[in-house]
């Protein structure tokens, strides 16, 4: 029986995947030279890197199990870096807007997408900081 979609609600892992999605459409777009022309490639691996980057913090710190203040910790920060890593992304592409002309569209895209995200991870950082106090 479905439920209807005001009534449900997100899966546990949506900012995994969230994060994901659009790391790999970073990385596809990025790598095709009608949109990125050479000549700039160490703009384009930071681009990469930090798409990457929050992929890999919003991974890291749902895979870390909260047991210990230590722990707690590091989650929190892993939460706290992948949020300032949206911050910092956000800037990249508008400076990639101007860089490599980007098509109104697409920069719409990627900035709708990591505002948020941005404010997923927010949300997340605040409801674990409250649920999983030690």
């Amino acid at each position: 029986m479905s439920v209807p979609k005001d009534k449900r609600t997100e899966g546990q892992l949506s900012i995994n995947t969230a994060a994901r999605s659009i790391c790999k459409y970073v990385l596809e777009i990025t790598g095709n030279e009608k949109n990125f022309p050479p000549g700039q490639e160490w703009f384009l691996n930071r681009l990469r890197d930090t798409a990457l980057g929050i992929d890999l913090n919003c991974w890291k710190a749902n895979n870390v199990y909260v047991n210990s203040e230590a722990s707690y910790n590091k989650r929190l920060s892993l939460q706290a870096e992948a949020g300032d890593s949206c911050t910092e992304m956000l800037e990249m592409v508008n400076i990639a807007r101007g860089l490599y002309h980007m098509p109104t569209k697409r920069y719409r895209y990627l900035t709708d997408r990591y505002v948020g995200l941005r404010k997923d991870i927010r949300n997340w950082y605040k409801s674990d900081r409250e649920r999983l106090r030690p």
